[in-house]
């Protein structure tokens, strides 16, 4: 499914060349989601009680692409097939549509001699076929009377069987004649085509163009589109077409402020809106976005308005007093826009910015949005409307728009309170360095002992979780700081900050020990009331995950995700403090192995900001990509750690560290070796350590965006598993978990030690799992302990059953490789039968994990007996190395090679390498999932 190429630049070759296919003018896309409708017209042509199979749907929304697949199907099942194209030129022609069906002189016969005749015509065009007749009428809607009375009568004698698409009536509309005049019994099948959700959008942009696409593109492809197949063809087009958007042989994204647009688009949109197309309502709403209702009813008249919303091209949403009024298709927004001049559409903007201080201002976010709309029209900003919901308001319709306001402001007048929010800005944008420059120049401005400790908090975050500061630059701010605090607050938010580092830098315990003044007395139950305590919350939550108590972890987080966030001394606004809570409850989950909760919330979560390209969706993204990678669903996993990496790339942040190292991981369990090994190149580039066999320093936790140096370790070492180099790739892992454990970071502890148990170490692992288990004795930890036992005795009773509970609690590839474990221990035992039936389970749980293809299923069915070396030769002679390549990897001589492979042949009972790698393989060829 995927394709591996360069990390930089365009798509590779391969998909290029399909994508240019995929993509041509008249190129039929993928059908996605509408195989339930194509069984169900093969059932209907198959029944003799059904005489048709009518399609409706919007316009664009697939339904003649629907119908041409179904002819296609019943052709190729031996129907004779005939195509009639209904037209508005042809609508008021008396049999203009099917003139080419009847003889010359049919409209001067009576109408039973009409119908005979052309039921004879029908007959010779069968040619004695002896399925059914199978007439297609596109656009029935535009079928002239005289038309569809024939092709009525047709239907009623069982000569033809109607495949047919129209278009959907308008809300409370009556459908055309045609189409009552065919659909009014119950012997047609009326399906009412839906446009497509954003999964099955998802899948088809994936489908179409090789590889997937970023949640940001997605985004704002399904946004603009609405789910309507036409349109998300035309904006692909011309994205690919206008270098908008590319790929970097991992995932495709959009590098643009706004998508370009075919003619053809512009066109189809124009047709659509051309009744209204000078309306000043629309023209407004296009340039300004949502407005007031009583603004348009001021503007054009309630009978405007009313026309404009009846033609569902408007829609009121009303929150308590306020009722807004928006464009119900961003893309209408989008090409009425540009048809505009610029002085049409600066005195909107001016119109629209003295609409609102006329009538006072009054709601939350008037002055920003005000603001914004004079800088749109002329070019400056001003800065004393500028406050938090200034941001919100702003950013909701336009993600970046409250930057570029803050940024015209001449720097010589940004106070305190600007330069916050403009650093604030530049931290959601991923440009953490940008961001620390402001915050220093807002500490230069800070007099009073509020803006001191607000400049504090925001500059630790962005030090910390931004740029991955050593902790003495970020304790030397802190010490700064600390003359000018003197009020119990101050203290407490100094306390938080050194919590805060202490927690980037992995020191969990100490973590832990400077939050406990700061959070509520009632502990997790009780709700934080402060800003102080909501973020200590989060704080303590991330400490207990590097300590590994996961479950502790998940009550805090749930106590900050349920708690307002404080408008009074908050660390930036509510944007950045929400994204945050969201992801330290998935990062919890995770931790406490309770991954269909973490994917559950998850994933609503990140959709909800998937449009929003900032630095902490990505860690939300990063979040739920260990989520999806602990759950097995590897394509998922894949496809967000390459969106992580790829939307870091420019800042190098530590989630690009993180990310690359993970994608890695998930590459080579799908046995991509290629990308792992560029993923783990580039993000030891980035890091600064070229060398992967370095052992790992005393670096960050889970959650610091400092240098993640384990993440790398982890994805060096299954490259090296994957690529049968199992020696090679325990001896990283044992020196990631010593480590962890000589830190502290039991939760890293944990997931390194599970690793070397399905890497075939289970007997240097069980014990130290068993260790920690007992000293936290969550379940998590109790069912690794467990399953590790069972692996190391070869318990094969014992695995089946940790299968169920791992399967139970979501981690379907673990769960997958303790049933393969057991199968070869059943085999081994003589208990063919129930090591066949363990084996038929492996393979129901790979085919959800998006083609897992990871050393313990690669043995899958051939265990008997092989020791730890003879799979690590087996493995690599599989992949085609020579006996002298493996004796190099292994450093071992060629005749040991030889005398192992024979060995492993006797046991296997095969004849040499060929069969060896079609025995070793066989169960393990990529399966498409849905991650």
């Amino acid at each position: 499914m995927y394709t591996t190429g360069s990390p930089t630049g365009t798509a590779p070759a391969t998909a290029a060349g399909s994508t240019e296919a995929a993509t041509a003018p008249g190129t039929p896309w993928p059908l996605v989601g509408r195989d339930p409708y194509v069984r169900a017209f093969t059932r209907d042509l198959a029944d003799p009680d059904r005489d048709g199979f009518l399609v409706l749907g919007p316009a664009g929304a697939g339904c003649s692409r629907l119908a041409r697949e179904c002819l296609a199907r019943a052709a190729r099942a031996g129907h004779a097939t005939l195509a009639v194209r209904a037209t508005t030129a042809g609508a008021d022609v008396p049999f203009g549509a099917v003139a080419h069906l009847l003889p010359p002189d049919a409209r001067a016969l009576p109408p039973a001699a009409l119908h005979a005749e052309a039921g004879r015509g029908l007959d010779r065009r069968r040619a004695g076929r002896p399925g059914r007749q199978v007439l297609f009428v596109d656009d029935l809607h535009h079928l002239d009377p005289d038309s569809a009375l024939l092709v009525r009568r047709l239907m009623d004698d069982q000569q033809v069987f109607l495949l047919a698409t129209a278009r959907s009536a308008p809300p409370g509309g009556r459908p055309p004649t045609a189409v009552a005049t065919l659909t009014d019994e119950d012997r047609v099948r009326r399906v009412d085509l839906p446009l497509l959700d954003r999964a099955r959008t998802a899948l088809l942009l994936e489908r179409t163009l090789g590889l997937p696409v970023t949640d940001r593109t997605l985004g704002l492809l399904f946004a603009l589109s609405d789910g309507n197949p036409l349109y998300l063809r035309e904006l692909v087009r011309g994205a690919l077409a206008g270098g908008a958007l590319t790929g970097d042989g991992r995932i495709w994204d959009l590098d643009a402020a706004e998508v370009p647009l075919t003619p053809y688009l512009v066109d189809r949109v124009h047709d659509e809106v051309r009744p209204y197309d000078a309306s000043p309502v629309l023209e407004a709403l296009a340039v300004c976005g949502p407005l007031p209702l009583h603004h348009l009813l001021d503007l054009a008249g309630p009978r405007a308005v009313d026309a404009l919303e009846r033609a569902a091209l408007i829609a009121v949403r009303t929150d308590g007093r306020r009722r807004d009024v928006g464009l119900v298709l961003p893309l209408h927004a989008r090409v009425l826009r540009e048809g505009l001049t610029e002085v049409r559409r600066r005195d909107l903007l001016l119109r629209s910015a003295a609409l609102t201080e006329r009538s006072g201002a009054r709601r939350e976010g008037d002055p920003g949005l005000i603001a914004v709309r004079l800088l749109e029209a002329t070019g400056h900003g001003h800065p004393e409307p500028l406050d938090p919901e200034t941001v919100r308001a702003s950013d909701t319709a336009d993600p970046g728009r409250a930057r570029r306001l803050l940024e015209a402001v001449p720097e010589g007048q940004h106070g305190v309170a600007a330069l916050l929010l403009l650093a604030e800005a530049r931290y959601r944008a991923g440009e953490c360095a940008a961001a620390e420059r402001t915050l220093a120049r807002a500490a230069a401005l800070a007099r009073t002992e509020e803006d001191t400790l607000l400049v504090l908090g925001a500059r630790v975050h962005n030090l910390v979780h931004g740029l991955g500061s050593p902790p003495a630059v970020c304790r030397a701010v802190i010490e700064a700081a600390r003359p000018r605090v003197r009020g119990e607050a101050g203290v407490r938010e100094l306390a938080l900050a050194e919590a805060v580092v202490a927690q980037g830098t992995g020191d969990g315990a100490r973590a832990l020990e400077l939050t406990a003044p700061l959070v509520p007395v009632g502990g997790p139950h009780e709700a934080p009331t402060d800003s102080v305590r909501l973020r200590a919350c989060l704080v303590r939550s991330l400490a207990l995950g590097t300590l590994g108590r996961g479950e502790e972890a998940v009550e805090w987080a749930r106590a900050a995700v349920d708690a307002p966030v404080p408008h009074e001394a908050a660390v930036y606004t509510g944007l950045v403090m929400e994204a945050a809570k969201q992801r330290v409850l998935v990062q919890a989950l995770v931790t406490a192995g309770r991954l269909p909760e973490a994917r559950a919330y998850g994933r609503p979560a990140h959709e909800a900001r998937s449009a929003v390209r900032d630095h902490e969706s990505r860690r939300l993204v990063l979040a739920l990509g260990r989520a999806e990678l602990a759950a097995g669903r590897l394509d998922r996993a894949r496809r967000l750690f390459a969106d992580a990496a790829h939307a870091s790339r420019r800042q190098r942040t530590g989630v690009f560290a993180q990310a690359s190292g993970l994608l890695a991981v998930a590459a080579a369990q799908q046995g991509d070796l290629a990308t792992a090994a560029a993923a783990v190149a580039e993000g030891r580039a980035a890091a600064g350590r070229p060398d992967g066999d370095a052992p790992p320093t005393a670096g960050p936790s889970d959650d610091a965006e400092h240098v993640d140096v384990p993440e790398l370790l982890l994805g060096e070492a299954w490259r090296y598993a994957c690529g049968g180099e199992l020696g090679r790739a325990r001896e990283q892992l044992r020196r990631g978990a010593a480590e962890a454990l000589r830190l502290g970071r039991r939760g890293r502890e944990s997931l390194f030690l599970t690793d070397l148990v399905r890497l075939g170490d289970a007997a240097w692992a069980a014990p130290r799992l068993a260790a920690l288990a007992e000293a936290v004795p969550e379940p998590a930890h109790l069912l690794r302990a467990g399953f590790a036992g069972a692996w190391a005795a070869r318990d094969a009773a014992r695995l089946l059953a940790a299968a169920v509970e791992l399967e139970d609690r979501g981690a379907l590839l673990l769960a997958a490789e303790c049933r393969s474990t057991a199968a070869a221990a059943l085999r081994q035992g003589g208990r063919e039968r129930q090591a066949r039936a363990a084996e038929r389970e492996v393979h129901a749980l790979v085919e959800r994990c998006g083609g897992a293809r990871t050393p313990v299923l690669q043995i899958l069915g051939a265990h008997r007996g092989l020791t730890l070396r003879e799979t690590e030769i087996s493995l690599l002679a599989a992949r085609g190395l020579t006996d002298k390549a493996i004796g190099r990897l292994l450093h071992l001589s060629h005749r040991t090679v030889e005398n192992h492979l024979h060995r492993v042949y006797g046991k296997l009972g095969v004849a040499g390498r060929r069969e060896l790698a079609a025995r070793l393989l066989r169960a393990t060829a990529p399966v498409a999932g849905e991650g």
